[in-house]
Parts: C-alpha cells; sequence; structure tokens
C-alpha cells in the first residue's frame, strides 16, 4: 500500500477498499510490523515520541502479539514519565514473551521506585533464570541488593560483571553509586574519573562526577566539568541549562546569564530558555523581570509563552490591570482559537483573585461552548464548583478532564477533594494514591493524604505514606522536610535527628539543613545551638522572614531582647533592603517602651527604601501613638511628596475618621469622588463617606451613598455588604436577607456574608434558622470565633455542655494555634468551673508565638477564680520580673491584692517596683491608684505629679489626677489640673470632655457649654460634645437663640443609630415646637433604651402635650419607678408637676 495515497482519487473504490482508507497504515496489504517498528525507533531517537507511538500502533495493528512494540510503548511512557502506562506495556511485553530480559529489568526497576522490593526481587530472579551471564540482569539485581542494604553483595556483583567488561559504563556508574552509599567518595570519584578515561563519550559518567562533586561542594570542579561537555557536545544545549541551574543555586547569578544569553543567542527561537532567562532575573532583581519580557515579547510578537509569563509576573505584584491587557490583545485577534481560549481561561483566573465570580464563570462558559472538552476552562470551573460546595458539578467535570487525561495529576488530586467535600473520605484518599501510583513523589497528594490521615489520628500511616515517598525519591529535600516536621510534631526526636542526618547528605539543601536543626534545637530547648543556627541561615537567606521571625521569638522567649536588638543593628547594617529587619526592631523598641528609638529605625528604613510606601504608613502609625499632630503632619508631607498615592490618602481619611473628624474626611472623599465621578476610586470614596456617615449615626445617608454604588455596579459585594448591615441596624431583616442573598450567589463561602446572614436570621426570632448557619460555618472552619461564640453561648443555655466541648475541641483542631480561639475556649471553662481544662488548654496557649502574656493573664484570673490570691500575685509578680514593662500584668496584680485585701502591700510593691524602674509610667498610675483605693489622697497626687514632670504630656495622668480631686471635691484643682493638662496638649477632646461632665455635675451648665463649644471649634465633628451641648441648650436655656442652636446642633444625629443621641435631638424638637416628630423618634428611643428613666419622662412629657394622657400618665409614673430604683432623675419636680395636672385637671 502507497503510504502517501490521495484519497481523492480514489472516492468510488469498492466497499472493500473503502474499509482499508480510514486504517492508511494498518496492513490492508502485506505490510511488514518490523518496518513500523524500525520506524518507531529512528523517530524515538529524535524524540518525536508521538509519531514514535502512532508507528509502534500501526505495528500491533499488523500483529497485536508483537511483544517488542509494547516494550518499545513502554520506553516511550518511560521519558513521559508516566509510570503507570510503562507499567501496563510492560505487563503485555511479558505476558507475551515471558522470556524478554530487558522488560523484567524494567518492571523490577518500576518496583524499586514504588518501593515494592518483594516484586522487585522476583523480577531480578526471572531476568538470572533467563541468562545468569546477562550484565543488564546482573547489574539489576546489584542495584536492587544496594537499595536494600547490601552494600558487599552489590558491589560483588557489579565486580563480577566489570571483571569481563571493564569498560562497562553502567557497571562503573553503579560501582560508585556503591561506594558513595558505602561513605567512600574519594574511591567512588577514583572510580568515576578512570571510567571517563576509559569512556571518554560516556556522559552519564560525567553526569554522575557532577553529582559527586556537587554534594562534596566541590562547586568549582562541577562547573569545570560542565564546560567540558559543552565543549565536547556544543549542539546539546541541556548541559549548558544544567549548568545555569547550578550557577543560579550557588548566587552565581551574572555568570549565569551570561550562559544564557550565549544559548539564547545560538538558539534564538527557542523560546524555553528565554523564560529561563526571566526566571533568573526574576530571583536576582524583580524589578527588571518586566524589561527583559518586553523585550523578548518586541522581538517574538506572536509568541504566546512570553505573553503569559508576562501576564504572570503582573499577577505576582496584583497589577491586574496591566495583566489583562496582553490577554485581552490576544482573544481580540481571535476568540475562538486556541490562544483566544487559552488567554479567556487566563482572564476568568484574573477574575477569580479579584473576587469577581460572576465574570470568571461567563468566562469560563464562554470557553466551554467553543470548546466543550477544553480542559483548562473545565479545570477552572472545578474550582468554581468546589468554592461553592458543588461536589457533583466539581466531580462531573473532572470525569470529562479524566477521560481524556487519564492520568492528569492536578485533576486526580481535586477529584480527591471533590469527593472528601462529600464526606466520601476513603474515596478521596484512594484518588491521591492512585496519583501516588502515578508520581510517588507528587507533593501536593502527599500533603493531601498525609493530612487527611493526620486529621483522623493515624500519624503513624501519615509518616509512612512519607517516608515511602522519600524512599522513591531520595534526593527530594520537601518530602524529609515534611518528614521532620511530622516527627517533631510527634516529639520523635530521635526519628526527626535520623531525617535531618539524611537531609545533610543532599547536595543544595545546605540552608533547609540549617533551618530544621535551628527548628529542632529551639523544640528541644536548646535555645543557643537554635539561636546560632537561625543566624548562620539568615546570613546566606537574610530576606527569609520565616526565619527571622523564629529567631526573634526565641530571643524574646529567652529574655534576651538586649542581645535581640545588638543582632537586629548588625543584621540591618549587612541588609540595609530587607525590611523584615527593620520591622522585628522596631517592635522590639516598642517593647522596651523607646519609641524614639523605634521612629529612628524607620525613619532609617525609609531612607534606604524611598519608595516603600508601606514603611510611610508604619511610621505614621507610630508616630500617631504618641502625637497625633504629629503623626498627621507626617502623613500630609509624604502626600505633599507622592500627591497621587491612594494608599496615603486612604490612611489620612482613616486617621480623620479615627479622630471624628468626618468633616476633613469627607473633604478628601468628595475631592476624589470629583476628579472621576464615573471611576473605580469614586465608587470606593462613596463607599467610605457612607462608613462616615455610619460613624455619625447617619443611617439614611449612609444608605442612600450606598445605593448610589449599586446603581453603578449591582452586585458590588462591598456596597450590599454595607447595605444590609445598615438594614438590619434598622430592623429590616427582609431587606438585609435579600443584600445577602445577592451576595452569596457571587460568594458561597463569603464568612462574613454568611455570619450577617445568621444574625439577621436571630434578630428576625428565627433562631433555628441561625443555628443552622452557624454550624454551617462552623463545618468548614470550625474556629471562627463569631460563630462559634454565639452557638456555643445558646447550647449553655440549653445546658448541653457535652456538645460545647465537643464543639471547642473541634476549634482546636481546626486552629490549634489561634490564640484567641484557645483563650475563648479558657473563658468556657472557666464559666463552668472546670479548672483542669482550662489550665490544660492555658498550656497550648503559652507554646503559642504571641501567647506567653495572654496565658500569664489567664492563669491570674483562674487563681482569684478559685480565691487562690497568693498565687495569682506570684505569679504577676514573677512575670514582672522578667518583663517590668506590662500594663495589663500590673493591672491584675492590683486586682488580685485588692481582692485578697492586702492594700498595703499593694503599695509597697509598687513602691518598690518604681524604684527599680522609674520611667515604667504604667507603674505610677497602678501605684496612684493603690494610694486613691486606701484614700491616701496626697500620696497619689504626689506620684502622679512626680510623674508630670517627666511626661508632661501624657494625658492618662491629667485625667487620672482629674477623678482624683473630683472624688475629694477639690473643684478648683480639678479645674486646673485639667487646663494644666490643655496647655501642654492644645484642644485634646478628651480632657475637654471631662471637663466639661465635670462642670455639668456641679450644676455648673454655662462653663460646661462654653467648654463644648470649646471642643466643637477644634473638631466640629465630636459627636458626643454637640449632643451634651444641645441637651444643656434647650433644658437651661429657653430662649430662640439657644432652640435654634441647639437645632442645627442635633440635625445631623436625626439619623443616628445610637438612641441616646436620638433622645436628645427628639427633645430639642419638642423644645423647638415640633411634638408630633418628637413622639415618633420617642417611641423608638423608648424601645431601645426601656429601663431609662429620663427616656421615659421625656416620651411622657411629649404623649402629654400630644394629648395622649392615658399613655402619659403611663409613661410618667415608669420614670418615676426607674428614678426610685436608680437613684436618678433631674425631672423629677416637672414629673410630679405633670401627674399632679393629670389627676387633678383645671
Amino acid at each position: 500500500m502507497n503510504a502517501k495515497l490521495n484519497v481523492s482519487r480514489y472516492a468510488d473504490l469498492s466497499k472493500a477498499a473503502a474499509i482499508c482508507l480510514p486504517l492508511l497504515f494498518t496492513a490492508c496489504g502485506k505490510d511488514d510490523p518490523q518496518k513500523f517498528l524500525q520506524e518507531g525507533k529512528v523517530l524515538f531517537e529524535k524524540g518525536e515520541l508521538e509519531a514514535a507511538r502512532v508507528q509502534y500502533k500501526n505495528a500491533l495493528q499488523i500483529n497485536p502479539k508483537l511483544s517488542e512494540a509494547y516494550y518499545q510503548i513502554a520506553l516511550l511512557e518511560e521519558k513521559r514519565r508516566d509510570w503507570k502506562a510503562m507499567m501496563g506495556a510492560l505487563l503485555e511485553t511479558v505476558a507475551l514473551d515471558f522470556r524478554h530480559l530487558d522488560a523484567h529489568v524494567k518492571l523490577g526497576q518500576i518496583y524499586i521506585l514504588s518501593g515494592q522490593l518483594d516484586k522487585a526481587a522476583e523480577e531480578a530472579r526471572q531476568a538470572l533464570e533467563l541468562d545468569q551471564e546477562s550484565p543488564t540482569a546482573i547489574l539489576f539485581d546489584a542495584s536492587l541488593r544496594l537499595r536494600q542494604g547490601n552494600i558487599t553483595e552489590a558491589l560483588q556483583r557489579v565486580e563480577r560483571v566489570l571483571s569481563k567488561a571493564p569498560f562497562n559504563v553502567d557497571a562503573i556508574g553503579l560501582k560508585a553509586s556503591i561506594l558513595v552509599a558505602d561513605k567512600h567518595p574519594g574511591d567512588a570519584k577514583a572510580v568515576l574519573i578512570e571510567g571517563i578515561e576509559q569512556n571518554p563519550d560516556a556522559v552519564a559518567l560525567r553526569l554522575l562526577k557532577i553529582r559527586l562533586e556537587v554534594g562534596a561542594k566541590n562547586f568549582d570542579v562541577a562547573i569545570h566539568d560542565y564546560d567540558t561537555l559543552i565543549e565536547k557536545y556544543p549542539d546539546d544545549p541541556g548541559f549548558r541549562t544544567s549548568q545555569v541551574a547550578l550557577l543560579s543555586d550557588l548566587g552565581r547569578f551574572e555568570q549565569a546569564e551570561s550562559n544564557l544569553r550565549k544559548l539564547i543567542q545560538k538558539y534564538p527561537t527557542d523560546v524555553d530558555f528565554k523564560l529561563k532567562l526571566v526566571d533568573l532575573i526574576q530571583r536576582r532583581n524583580i524589578d527588571q523581570t518586566e524589561t527583559i519580557l518586553k523585550e523578548f515579547i518586541s522581538e517574538a510578537p506572536q509568541e504566546l509563552k512570553l505573553k503569559l509569563r508576562l501576564v504572570d509576573y503582573y499577577l505576582t505584584r496584583q497589577r491586574y490591570s496591566d495583566a489583562k491587557v496582553p490577554l485581552n490583545e490576544i482573544v481580540a485577534t481571535d476568540p475562538k482559537a486556541k490562544d483566544g481560549l487559552s488567554a479567556k481561561v487566563k482572564l476568568a483566573e484574573i477574575a477569580l483573585l479579584q473576587q469577581d465570580v460572576a465574570r470568571a464563570e461567563s468566562l469560563a462558559e464562554e470557553v466551554l461552548g467553543v470548546d466543550v472538552n477544553n480542559s483548562d476552562a473545565l479545570m477552572l470551573r472545578t474550582e468554581l464548583r468546589l468554592n461553592k460546595k458543588d461536589a457533583d458539578g466539581a466531580i462531573s467535570d473532572l470525569r470529562i478532564v479524566l477521560r481524556d487525561k487519564p492520568n492528569f495529576e492536578k485533576a486526580m488530586i481535586l477529584m480527591g477533594q471533590a469527593h472528601l467535600l462529600k464526606g466520601e473520605k476513603e474515596v478521596a484518599e484512594s484518588e491521591w494514591r492512585k496519583v501516588l501510583e502515578i508520581n510517588p513523589g507528587n507533593m501536593n497528594a502527599i500533603v493531601a493524604l498525609s493530612n487527611q490521615l493526620v486529621k483522623r489520628g493515624d500519624a503513624e500511616k501519615a509518616e509512612e505514606i512519607i517516608s515511602k515517598a522519600a524512599k522513591v525519591n531520595p534526593s527530594s529535600p520537601a518530602l524529609l522536610e515534611m518528614l521532620i516536621q511530622l516527627q517533631a510534631t510527634k516529639r520523635d526526636w530521635a526519628g526527626a535527628h535520623a531525617t535531618l542526618d539524611r537531609l545533610k547528605k543532599i547536595a543544595q539543601a545546605d540552608l533547609a539543613t540549617i533551618y530544621w536543626e535551628g527548628l529542632l534545637a529551639s523544640q528541644e530547648g536548646r535555645t543557643g545551638e537554635a539561636l546560632a543556627q537561625y543566624r548562620d541561615f539568615l546570613s546566606q537567606r537574610p530576606d527569609n522572614s520565616q526565619v527571622l521571625s523564629s529567631l526573634v521569638g526565641l530571643y524574646e522567649k529567652s529574655g534576651r531582647r538586649t542581645d535581640l536588638i545588638s543582632f537586629l543593628h548588625g543584621f540591618i547594617e549587612k541588609n540595609p533592603r530587607v525590611i523584615g529587619g527593620y520591622d522585628a526592631l522596631v517592635m522590639a523598641y516598642l517593647a522596651e517602651n523607646k519609641p524614639e528609638d523605634a521612629d529612628k529605625v524607620i525613619q532609617r528604613a525609609i531612607e534606604n527604601l524611598p519608595d516603600d510606601v508601606e514603611l510611610k504608613l508604619k511610621r505614621v502609625s507610630l508616630l500617631e501613638s504618641r502625637s497625633a499632630s504629629l503623626a498627621e503632619a507626617t502623613l500630609k508631607d509624604y502626600i505633599e511628596e507622592n500627591p497621587k498615592d491612594a494608599r496615603l490618602k486612604a490612611r489620612l481619611v482613616s486617621f480623620f475618621i479615627a479622630n471624628k473628624r468626618y468633616s476633613d474626611a469627607s473633604a478628601i472623599l468628595k475631592a476624589t469622588i470629583d476628579a472621576d465621578p464615573a471611576g473605580k476610586d469614586a465608587l470606593s470614596a462613596k463607599l467610605k463617606l457612607a462608613e462616615v456617615a455610619m460613624f455619625q449615626g447617619d443611617a439614611v445617608s449612609a444608605t442612600a451613598l450606598a445605593d448610589e454604588v449599586l446603581k453603578t455596579e449591582p452586585n458590588h459585594i462591598d456596597a450590599l455588604m454595607m447595605r444590609a448591615t445598615l438594614r438590619l441596624s434598622q430592623g429590616d431583616s427582609v431587606g438585609t436577607l435579600n443584600d445577602l442573598q445577592v451576595v452569596l450567589n457571587e460568594k458561597p463561602n463569603f464568612e462574613r456574608a454568611l455570619l450577617l446572614t445568621a444574625q439577621a436570621h436571630y434578630s428576625n426570632g428565627d433562631g433555628e434558622k441561625a443555628e443552622r448557619d452557624w454550624r454551617g460555618i462552623l463545618g468548614v472552619n470550625p474556629a471562627n470565633l463569631d460563630a462559634l461564640v454565639p452557638l456555643t453561648q445558646l447550647i449553655i443555655r440549653r445546658g448541653d455542655w457535652i456538645e460545647v466541648a465537643a464543639l471547642l475541641d473541634k476549634a482546636i483542631q481546626g486552629a490549634p494555634g489561634n490564640t484567641q480561639v484557645l483563650e475563648y475556649i479558657i473563658q468556657v471553662k472557666a464559666t463552668h468551673k472546670d479548672w483542669t481544662g482550662a489550665q490544660t488548654v492555658i498550656a497550648e496557649l503559652r507554646k503559642q508565638p504571641q501567647g506567653e502574656l495572654p496565658a500569664i493573664m489567664w492563669e491570674a484570673t483562674l487563681a482569684m477564680g478559685q480565691n487562690q490570691f497568693e498565687s495569682a500575685i506570684k505569679l504577676c509578680k514573677e512575670t514582672l520580673g522578667k518583663n517590668p514593662n506590662l500594663p495589663s500584668v500590673m493591672s491584675a496584680l492590683a486586682r488580685a491584692y485588692e481582692a485578697a485585701g492586702r492594700q498595703a502591700e499593694r503599695i509597697a510593691y509598687f513602691n518598690s517596683f518604681l524604684q527599680k524602674h522609674p520611667d515604667i509610667g504604667a507603674a505610677h498610675e497602678a501605684l496612684a491608684i493603690a494610694y486613691a483605693s486606701s484614700k491616701k489622697w496626697s500620696e497619689a497626687e504626689r506620684v502622679l505629679q512626680a510623674r508630670l514632670k517627666n511626661d508632661p504630656k501624657s494625658i492618662g495622668v491629667y485625667s487620672l489626677l482629674g477623678k482624683i480631686y473630683a472624688e475629694q471635691n477639690k473643684g478648683d484643682q480639678v479645674i486646673s489640673i485639667y487646663r494644666k493638662g490643655l496647655d501642654a496638649s492644645p484642644a485634646n477632646p478628651q480632657l475637654l470632655l471631662e471637663l466639661a461632665k465635670f462642670y455639668n455635675q456641679k450644676r455648673e451648665s454655662l462653663r460646661a457649654m462654653e467648654t463644648y463649644e470649646e471642643i466643637l471649634r477644634s473638631h466640629p465633628d465630636n459627636v458626643e460634645a454637640a449632643n451634651n451641648l444641645a441637651d444643656l441648650l434647650v433644658n437651661t436655656k429657653n430662649d430662640s437663640e439657644a432652640l435654634s442652636r441647639a437645632r442645627r446642633l442635633v440635625e445631623p444625629l436625626k439619623n443616628s443609630t445610637n438612641p441616646v443621641f436620638l433622645d436628645t435631638y427628639a427633645w430639642v424638637l419638642f423644645k423647638s415646637g415640633d411634638p408630633v416628630v418628637a413622639l415618633s423618634v420617642l417611641k423608638k428611643v423608648a424601645n431601645a433604651l426601656p429601663t431609662n428613666a429620663v427616656v421615659r419622662y421625656h416620651l411622657g412629657e411629649v404623649l402629654y402635650k400630644n394629648g395622649d394622657i392615658p399613655a402619659a400618665k403611663t409613661e410618667l409614673e415608669k420614670a418615676l419607678s426607674l428614678a426610685k430604683g436608680l437613684g436618678f432623675l433631674p425631672e423629677i419636680e416637672r414629673v410630679n408637676e405633670i401627674l399632679s395636672q393629670i389627676k387633678s385637671p383645671s
């Protein structure tokens, strides 16, 4: 048959001939299968694997029992690293020809790879029975014995081959491997050198020697050996790329780059070399990545791989808009072509990153509308469906993918996740095990399977799986690191150190070895050794934040902060561009109560990294804790330097909001909106404006702004969440649930929306649905406190402590290191007086990186809960002895002394403490409070006055002194100290508010109003000052000017969610002659504050004015009753007057 048959010429062939046509190459005549077999081998040697496969299949069409064709297919699958398919072909080979010695050897090698040494031994036996003198069979038997640890027997068999064939390359290589395993690397090297001299073209021996040199850290020799190979085989780029990889790992980036550029020059159309150069440059200096990629794209504008790599770069920098540009260009060229579909899938992935689920789904459906079997789109839709908990839909998509790609490992792993989502744990584990049969080193499958085993308490099986994978891939550092981590978790220190010894033998695992040596030393309590290892690691990889964090934590835990500060100064000096060093040093100085030094560190960081906005924001936050005015001025300076930086402006808005300067915040946001009313920034600004309105209690304006955003973008998640929150606060649970449903259609697992849904159901009186919602959230995230707290409190009220315990146990398992969860569990157990259980959780809390201080506080709380005051006192004193600057521990100690009735000891302790630590401000306040508790006023005053000499701007000290003077009825001193504080910190709203309230308590209404006016001049958005001033104006003055001023003050309060402010608003309306509107507002206020006597009086008065006498009488009598119980109702005379009029109408 003519292989180049022109089908069109034979359109009218007979039926018999027509049957042959579709087969073309398949034995319709007298074709020889050996011909196709030989053609396949030629194609295989050229690397044309799929073309070779066609020829092997053609041979099998002619002769289905041709064993050699199956063997050649097995070799082809070996090249593709599809071990499962390779094994299938080999089993077919030996089934057809049991005497196929090479097939038995290859089968045995697969069994060794998968750790099935018994089956490998059987194949070795079969091969040797076929030919006892076969070098292939003998060497395979030797490699098996090496794997079994029988070094002597392995070496004997290799020598047997070499005695007859001294130049046998495989035997020489295996002998070298045996000598390395027997810890004779020098002898191994000598064997290889001699073997290379005997076989100068034996590439395998040269590569084995390079591996040996790298293992011995003879890197220059290894690089020279690569040079030899490159010179000998100039047309094989593989040697140069391997050398580049080694140079890159050694940090010799310039040499690596030079070699890659030579390759690119020689092979200008090979995109893979260009991508390797991009990867190298990104490792060395990420900022140059974009430039080199754009250069390559300009040279080859049609090359999709380069464009997609540029997209990936943009995604790593979260530059989503930039990433979309090249993708949209590809789609625009031909949206239905292969490249166009690939670009659409990538655009869908970006949409998913931006949490635009609807867009991602739409793009995936567009691709599948053109190509129903597009595996990339199906995989993306699978992930979307998994996110929505649609396990069945995900499984359906994955079956299509796996039908076309039966060994697609990622799809098999996702299939396991889908089954796990359905609760089919055994099926999930089975899927992951299948992956490991195909590729024993698949890390994702190993992690998924071992984690699942650990979750169900089978850590031993998990260790077995990781150990097996590590045997199959003995040079994989990642597997050994997983094994060390698991063994350390089990506190199997001997096992962890044995695995660490194996890690040490792997070339290029030096840094990993240092890290794990440090971690194990730390966990075993060998602090000095651990610190030395971490320092060694950081000297080589200063940018590793995890190791730096571990080192800082260890210094802190061992009480060596001074040494830490010294180390960090040296670290920064050597690594001026590593931000982590500055951050750690700032935190250390703040812990030492040295904010000025911390500020100097951040300023130094900004000098070295002037374009880093995050550093500037950190400095602003640091300054804000010391001086709001300085923080504001600094932030404005930064904005002047970078007027277009949105982050700096957003920080200024947040600053104004935090300081209740809502007008200033609104001005910035309105300017942003005016600059581009239809832009994205305008939408964000409107939402922030709505947030400002919420802070001011203006729910109506906030809702209107959210509505504006939703008119532009109906599915805007943040706007929907804000409107849902507002609707819930207004009692509109139906509207809330409608908004939340839209959110959850877009983001089915959005916890904030799920939590708000539960809250809406609960507020609507539907506790059953709320409980279902909370349980659903905890089913996915057992440690979600916002669901755990209300659910457990609900169950506690039912008295089911067994279920509470089960939920708390799941929370710990779900987030074993979450300190907030641990603290809540301690709180619950303490409430239930489960002291032993609480102590167990405290011990766990203490192990966490930031858990030491909370654990101490809880231990003290538990001790006091059991009236063990001495234990609490002792614990707090020991803690302060180690770290004196802990105000929370001082407060706990003070409470313990007070509960024990040991005031004198409390005073003596803090006096002694201050002699040792005179600069700790919290201790001065603690001593003053101790004196005040014993009514030793002069001593308290003396301590605080002394403190003010050292820190004349301490607002807390002025405030405390003011309260102490007030307790003694020393009105003049109260006023004097507040005014002194205001001289030091002009217009401070806290001091002014306290002073105004003091005047009001003393019935000095005029001075109180003047002070409130003073506040509003400097802080016009201070709602509390406006509310209190308006109340004073209508209650102490009755002229039109005062009423008009009060009306203006309360106007912004009319949409407030604060019932106290609404009460003032309604009372001002009433006093201004609007009793009808006032009544509608006061009814809402009374529902919110049912036990407030003043509110009941206001409602009664307004009802009386509106002519509803019975209702007025009821409310006024309630006011009197409440006043009697609570002892507060300034308007009691007016209440009695109205009631008297009601009883005796004129």
